[in-house]
């Protein structure tokens, strides 16, 4: 096989071997300087040397200063409608899971570094006693609102109670069998209110069955007299009624036909009479019109024959005024002319008597 026939082949570098071991490139570009000192601080000695040290601002002006970042926080939106309209349940609920949230923070840090102080003095131990005075209040508040709550459920709370009461007193008696108690608990919290929903509900629904079928008087009508109409309007339907249905409906079809005909007919005849009453009284004048127009002919023609006369006048009258203005232009041309040619003889002769003025003057 010759080489021409062979594909081509290009030879790459080999890749370099991995050595495991990344390099930190983000200080490559640090710049070096005497200055600055590179060594490095534990974050235990510089929490200790900080902690509880504030900054006094009372002697600086920030206002165009930015001091730090904003530090993230987690939001607990129970009321996306906004703070302002939060009811009590919802306060209390949000209070609620923020301070289970702290305490747990607290016991954390407490079981890490018991010691440590937090902020102004202030250890984990102390905050999470302050916390639970808190929680305690919070006990206080979620009694408040079961107490403010409805009727019904304060009333099924207290049964319950007793029940338990008389359940728990009979299972410390000592008896037989037949000393049982059998108790049979039905929990309708919100009996009326289902009611009425539920009636609610069907009255929307006959409302929206009424809109679809169309609800007239004659459908709130009693059932046995619609029933009773119904029957009659389907006895209509019998096959020999039908049929004599069908013989009427083409007897009054036919009748129609031929009524409409004759009112046609009987219109017609009407407007025609009409018509040769009208010309009954022209057609006696007629002989007189003609008779006239007879004897008047030769006026007539008379008065055609002048009248092309007449146009014809016109037309040479129309002629012979182009012609007289196409003449006075002619003649005020010529005068035009007349007039230039004679102040060119007037200016020849001038030149000429101060020619032979001049002649005279040197012969002399």
């Amino acid at each position: 096989m010759s080489k021409v026939s062979e594909p081509d082949c290009y030879e790459t570098p080999d890749i370099p071997l991995f050595t495991g071991v990344i390099k930190d490139s983000r200080h490559l570009d640090t710049p070096v300087s005497e200055d600055i000192d590179d060594s490095s601080l534990p974050s235990s000695e510089l929490f200790q040397r900080f902690s509880g040290k504030q900054l006094d601002t009372s002697k600086q002006n920030y206002d165009r200063v930015q001091i730090g970042k904003p530090l993230k926080q987690s939001e607990y939106s129970f009321n996306p409608s906004g703070r302002n309209a939060e009811s009590a349940l919802e306060r209390y609920q949000r209070l609620r899971v923020e301070i289970e949230a702290l305490a747990n923070d607290l016991k954390s840090v407490e079981q890490e570094s018991p010691d440590l102080e937090l902020e102004q003095g202030n250890k984990a131990s102390d905050i999470s006693k302050q916390i639970s005075s808190l929680q305690h209040i919070l006990d206080q508040c979620e009694n408040t609102l079961h107490q403010s709550g409805n009727a019904g459920t304060a009333q099924s709370t207290n049964i319950a109670k007793q029940l338990m009461q008389e359940l728990q007193a009979s299972s410390d008696r000592s008896g037989d069998d037949t000393n049982r108690i059998t108790y049979e608990l039905y929990s309708t919290p919100t009996g009326s209110k289902d009611n009425t929903k539920l009636f609610a509900d069907i009255e929307k629904r006959v409302a929206s069955l009424e809109n679809g079928i169309g609800s007239t008087v004659e459908m709130q009508k009693p059932i046995a007299t619609t029933l009773a109409l119904l029957e009659e309007k389907l006895s209509l339907l019998d096959e020999n009624k039908l049929a004599i249905v069908e013989t009427k409906i083409a007897s009054l079809s036919d009748a129609l036909e031929n009524s409409s005909a004759t009112m046609e007919s009987s219109e017609k005849v009407d407007n025609l009479f009409e018509l040769m009453n009208q010309w009954d009284s022209t057609s006696q004048q007629v002989p007189m019109i003609v008779e006239r127009l007879v004897s008047l002919k030769g006026v007539h023609e008379q008065g055609i024959s002048a009248v092309n006369s007449i146009h014809q006048l016109q037309k040479d009258q129309s002629s012979v005024t182009d012609l007289l203005k196409s003449t006075a232009a002619s003649f005020q041309r010529l005068e035009t002319a007349f007039e230039e040619n004679k102040k060119i003889i007037n200016s020849n002769v001038t030149s000429l008597e101060e020619r032979m003025a001049k002649l005279e003057a040197r012969l002399s």
